[in-house]
């Protein structure tokens, strides 16, 4: 009996390019020897539940689209052995473009996970008094966390050039927010425009947000971008595409097993909306299986 997948495809996400492109990879995958199973559920609860009523009976699981469906994966499959592998069908791709090219090809995919072994890395683990959530790259809060709401909210405009236009329409009604901030322990008072907690370095469609950050090392990285003029925060955010800003006077970062948050924001993982804060969270080491580039 053939390695047995599951296809995670959003039936409506790209206007259905995703569950197409599912089908195609499965008629391929059956061709060469696979057991496929295609899991295309309309709510994010309906897929998690999906999934975790099939991981004991799947080898591996294949995630078609982007970081919230990557997100919506590791709610069903964290600390288990089932490993996943994301193609890249979504906006951002952040979770795909770490860990694996960022291609569709289906013969490259399939060679892959027939004769390359996956690999386990760490996931965040965040909490508030009501749920506990998983994230794969970067939990974002303050301007950033606005603009990808906004960006959400913006179907009309595809691909990376959607958080810049986004940027541009949060900044002038925002204003610098007040933190407290612990990590490990050590307590920090600061009004920012932004922090976030990363996994992954990247968000947001390639956004170098924290450059040096592993999934692999133990340890969320965190970066803090202190008040500066809306001027300037026009000057420092697109920076980060290329990760020029870890030299700017306000930008400092931090390495912690744990983490907690308090201030009049939104948190978003993974271009997730998760809840507002005050919100806490861990590094998890070793709780995903993955292939990595």
């Amino acid at each position: 009996m053939g390695t047995s997948l599951a296809l995670l495809a959003h039936p409506s996400s790209g206007k259905g390019r995703c569950l197409d492109y599912a089908h195609a990879f499965s008629q391929k995958a059956v061709n060469n020897g696979f057991t496929v199973t295609i899991v295309s559920e309309h709510t994010p609860e309906q897929s998690i539940e999906a999934i975790k009523s099939i991981r004991n009976e799947i080898d591996i699981l294949v995630v078609i689209g982007g970081d919230g469906s990557l997100h919506i994966a590791i709610q069903a499959i964290a600390n288990t052995d089932l490993p996943i592998y994301v193609i890249p069908m979504g906006t951002g791709n952040d979770f795909a473009r770490t860990n694996n090219p960022l291609s569709t090809d289906i013969d490259m995919i399939l060679h892959r996970l027939e004769n390359e072994a996956p690999k386990k890395i760490d996931l965040g683990l965040i909490s508030d008094e009501y749920n506990a959530t998983w994230f794969g790259q970067v939990l974002s809060t303050g301007f950033d966390s606005l603009v990808n709401r906004r960006a959400n909210n913006m179907s009309w405009i595809k691909g990376r050039i959607k958080y810049t236009v986004a940027t541009l329409l949060e900044l002038p009604k925002f204003k610098p927010i007040q933190y407290t901030i612990k990590l490990d322990g050590q307590v920090i008072q600061t009004r920012a425009m932004l922090v976030s907690v990363a996994n992954g370095p990247t968000y947001g469609g390639g956004m170098k947000i924290v450059p040096d950050a592993d999934r692999s090392d133990g340890l969320l990285d965190v970066m803090i971008l202190k008040e500066v003029s809306k001027f300037e925060l026009l000057r420092v955010f697109p920076k980060v595409f290329s990760g020029a800003h870890k030299s700017h006077r306000a930008v400092s970062f931090y390495r912690t097993k744990n983490f907690s948050l308090e201030a009049a924001a939104l948190a978003y993982a993974d271009g997730e909306f998760v809840g507002s804060l005050p919100i806490s969270g861990e590094i998890r080491t070793h709780s995903l299986l993955t292939w990595e580039q």
